[in-house]
């Protein structure tokens, strides 16, 4: 005779309903010979109702509360913390620049500063310099200038 086949789906549910009835015929009796993982599934329900009842948000919502929290600080201190910023050129020095992949050579006419730079790489972004060259009057930003010409 051949066995019967169960398919896995049936299988796999009467694996789970046999743990149920397993579980529950241990609380029934008290006897703590429960497997680990079984005790460990007992202990974090236990532990998330608890939390629930405690804090009256579930877990997710602790976390996002959490996130909203930090985002807010984040947020008050970069309105706070403003960033100064000084170069190596001033207006009427010479300079070497990049402007449509050709280097150039020119004036600092202007120094147009951004006033809402929060991190240090924003100056350097977002601060654009006027220069006079022999393409006329040429706004690049301040880290395309890569060298100041002395004059003496």
């Amino acid at each position: 005779m051949s066995k019967p086949k169960l398919s896995k789906k049936d299988l796999q549910q009467v694996k789970q309903d046999f743990k149920k009835e397993k579980i529950t015929q241990v609380l029934e009796e008290n006897i703590v010979e429960l497997p680990l993982d079984a005790q460990m599934q007992i202990a974090k329900s236990a532990g998330r109702d608890l939390q629930v009842q405690s804090t009256g948000l579930t877990p997710k919502q602790l976390k996002k509360a959490d996130a909203k929290a930090l985002q807010d600080i984040r947020r008050e201190y970069s309105d706070q913390h403003k960033v100064t910023t000084s170069y190596g050129f001033e207006p009427g020095n010479l300079v070497h620049f990049r402007h449509k992949n050709k280097e150039e050579i020119g004036m600092v006419f202007k120094i147009n500063k951004s006033n809402s730079s929060h991190t240090s790489a924003d100056p350097m972004s977002q601060d654009e310099v006027e220069i006079l060259s022999s393409a006329g009057y040429v706004k690049v930003q301040a880290k395309s200038i890569y060298e100041i010409i002395e004059c003496n």
